[in-house]
């Protein structure tokens, strides 16, 4: 079994890799300048596919007992065929569902069970209960009474929907999360990873000052910082929280003081642009304008948010006493800014090439993206080449 679960956590590192990759081969019509006719919703469902595989292998490679390990094995075989199956399948199913019931029927009962078992592991049961509560109201929705009623389907009906519709599962939803918050999440990890965390937590340290309530001051700016470029209020908890949350209590504030105050500020990162999640990009979709007016629109109510949160922050600190914190180092602003050349330069990129060039939004990243890591490769290439020119100079 232990060879198996190595095969496995192989297969979600390669699946892992190839969702992004395949993204940005998207975004970049690279598949449409090589004559291939494809439909958006062929290539999402791969991405689905192969992200759900991701977690299932996760779940093998992880499982305690032989039957929790094939579960998952079958769930992770059954979400890679699916989506190749869909791949195949989609252009005739899309045009003709009615002439294939048996088959629509079943691929949508499918679909259903990943989907919902997948992000029943990924995010919780939350979600899981809405999306079956509107699975309910399509059902049973002539039982809703008032101006909510809605018209009963057959369970059938709505399977074939869900399974066949570029409307269901493969619509715009799905393709923006597969080639649009992919992307930006991408960009937000390596902007991470090349020293994006600290700069924005120094940032922030100097922001907040040393006045009183300092600390969750840090935290309310550093989370509006993060959450303008992850666009997630569960991962900007996680990469500012485990500092912050120490920090306040530390300080003096109260535990769920210091939980509350970073849970609400991170929340807001999905209002702070550019990235915002992924319903802003719904909203420009649905809306049929540009993204760059969803992110205008967005600038002045996000600042009144993290504003007003600083103020009351303020408030609390100087009715009940919190301390504040040495949180900075001597380093003067300058220093600070000239350390974050980088991530500050992607994001002269990122903004300048939607509203400078008009480039959509995933475009836009793609070409930050491409700042970031072309910098890291000679940044890697000249540190690998200095050893070998001080011993030329030295010979």
């Amino acid at each position: 079994m232990m060879k198996f679960r190595g095969a496995f956590g192989s297969l979600g590192t390669l699946l892992a890799f190839l969702v992004p990759v395949t993204a940005v081969a998207w975004v970049l019509s690279i598949p449409q300048r090589m004559n291939f006719l494809i439909y958006p919703e062929q290539v999402a469902a791969l991405m689905l596919g192969a992200a759900m595989c991701v977690v299932y292998c996760r779940g093998a490679t992880d499982a305690k007992t032989p039957l929790r390990f094939v579960i998952d094995t079958v769930l992770a075989l059954s979400s890679l065929i699916l989506g190749l199956y869909v791949y195949v399948r989609f252009p005739v199913l899309t045009e003709g569902a009615h002439l294939y019931p048996v088959e629509g029927l079943c691929l949508g009962i499918v679909v259903s069970v990943l989907v919902l078992e997948g992000l029943r592991r990924v995010v919780g049961w939350t979600l899981v209960i809405i999306t079956l509560a509107m699975f309910a109201y399509a059902l049973w929705g002539n039982y809703v009474p008032g101006p909510l009623r809605g018209r009963g389907l057959e369970f059938s009906d709505v399977m074939r929907f869900v399974g066949t519709d570029s409307a269901a599962t493969w619509g715009s939803a799905l393709q923006i999360a597969s080639f649009v918050v992919v992307i930006f999440v991408l960009f937000g990890g390596l902007l991470l990873a090349v020293g994006g965390g600290d700069f924005f937590t120094q940032l922030a340290m100097r922001v907040a000052g040393r006045g009183p309530g300092n600390t969750a001051k840090v935290a309310v700016v550093a989370s509006g910082l993060f959450g303008s470029i992850s666009g997630s209020a569960v991962s900007n908890v996680m990469s500012t929280g485990v500092m912050t949350i120490p920090m306040m209590k530390k300080a003096g504030f109260r535990s769920d003081q210091s939980g509350a105050i970073e849970a609400v500020a991170s929340t807001g990162g999905q209002l702070a642009p550019p990235v915002m999640g992924a319903a802003a990009f719904l909203m420009a979709e649905m809306l049929q304008i540009p993204y760059r007016h969803i992110l205008l629109a967005a600038i002045i109510p996000a600042l009144l948010y993290y504003l007003s949160l600083y103020a009351q922050i303020d408030f609390i600190a100087r009715r009940e006493g919190p301390g504040s914190a040495a949180l900075m180092s001597d380093e003067k602003l300058r220093q600070v800014l000239i350390k974050g050349w980088l991530p500050l330069l992607s994001f002269v990129v990122l903004l300048g090439s939607i509203f400078r060039w008009n480039l959509r939004a995933e475009v836009a990243a793609i070409w930050a993206l491409g700042l970031i890591v072309s910098v890291a490769l000679i940044g890697w290439v000249l540190r690998r080449q200095g050893p070998a020119l001080r011993s030329v100079t030295y010979c």
